[in-house]
């Protein structure tokens, strides 16, 4: 959830342009440090406390966020909202945390078990709810139709890609290194350094590839102009 909220304020707060591409480089940046200073700093609480505490850490950044946000962000709320829509939040939510316990379940119980099923079909029945309720409510949390637009549809396929894909990472390398190579809770995490500067590295050549595909696109475009013009003539 904070994943989405975080590139629509950086979209409101930043000029389309070089301006929010460095800005999206940024971003992904401390996100990928982020992610290795979070295995890292879970690895020294592992190692120095209990696995339990590392549940912890998100109430000291959530409290901040919380206190700071009203004073460094700009409002971006539509004037033309007039109503929450409370029941849509109520069903999504309810329906995502099911289905991620029903997987978490499925691997006690067994995926064919009476209540991994049960649990499984609840939580589909709400997310088929929302959708319903989504479709047919005025100012709906999330409007469907955006679906339609097929950038909107690869960017989302390409996320949910990546998402799998880098935290299934995460959780193989850190097995590995674990049970197979025998690295301790603080090793694993000092090995995960590697990907905070990968990130950083990355983000880097982003923020430049992408300065240097607008400046393309517009010269392009300013020729086929040009060219339209003359033809014109």
């Amino acid at each position: 959830m904070i994943t989405p909220a975080a590139l629509s304020i950086l979209s409101t707060t930043f000029t389309e342009g070089r301006e929010r591409n460095i800005a999206l480089g940024v971003w992904g940046a401390v996100g990928g440090i982020g992610a290795a200073a979070g295995v890292l700093l879970g690895g020294v609480l592992t190692s120095a406390l209990s696995w339990s505490w590392v549940f912890f850490v998100n109430v000291p950044v959530g409290v901040a966020g919380f206190i700071l946000a009203p004073v460094l962000l700009k409002e971006s709320r539509d004037a033309s909202v007039k109503s929450f829509d409370a029941l849509g939040a109520v069903l999504v939510t309810s329906g995502l945390s099911l289905f991620v316990y029903a997987i978490t379940e499925a691997g006690r119980s067994g995926w064919l078990a009476g209540r991994t099923v049960s649990y499984f079909a609840v939580a589909t029945a709400l997310l088929v709810g929302f959708i319903v309720w989504e479709l047919r409510h005025p100012e709906p949390l999330m409007r469907i139709g955006i679906l339609r637009i097929k950038t909107v549809t690869g960017a989302n396929v390409a996320g949910f890609i990546l998402g799998t894909a880098t935290f299934s990472l995460f959780l193989m390398l850190t097995l590995y290194m674990q049970q197979v190579l025998g690295y301790s809770p603080m090793k694993t995490g000092v090995a995960y350094l590697a990907v905070a500067g990968t990130a950083i590295f990355t983000s880097a050549i982003a923020v430049t590839v992408g300065g240097g595909a607008e400046r393309f696109v517009d010269t392009v475009a300013r020729l086929n102009g040009t060219r339209r013009k003359e033809q014109s003539k």
